[in-house]
């Protein structure tokens, strides 16, 4: 009998024991793969942050040179734009300048003739 009362004792106690160990076995792994998905969906997540942040930045950058490029080429027209007016006032300078030798040489030339008139009469 003592064989018989063992086994219905194992029997009663281990069978709601292994119930329970069952379910917590279930649930520990149940809870890995629910951990694993989330670890996914978070890696997921990051990657599409990351990469919406990458896309934010490049536009970012694209606007950056693009309004770079409209400086550069704006700063490039007024330095083109200033060195013709700085030809031509240099050549107007240089026209004036010979005006006035010109008009220098007559003004010498008519105060000689004055002079000289001056002393004859």
């Amino acid at each position: 009998m003592s064989d018989a009362t063992a086994m219905s004792d194992i029997l009663i106690n281990a069978i709601p024991q292994g119930a329970f160990a069952s379910f917590l076995l279930w649930q520990y792994i149940q809870q890995r793969k629910e951990a694993k998905e989330l670890r996914l969906e978070r890696k997921e997540e990051e990657k599409a942050i990351r990469d919406e942040y990458r896309k934010e930045v490049d536009t970012i950058r694209g606007r950056y040179d693009s309004v770079i490029a409209d400086l550069n080429k704006e700063r490039d027209l007024q330095l083109t734009s200033l060195n013709a007016r700085l030809t031509k006032i240099e050549t107007t300078i240089q026209i004036l300048s010979s005006s006035l030798s010109d008009l220098s040489d007559m003004v010498m030339i008519l105060s000689a003739q004055k002079r000289d008139r001056d002393k004859t009469a």
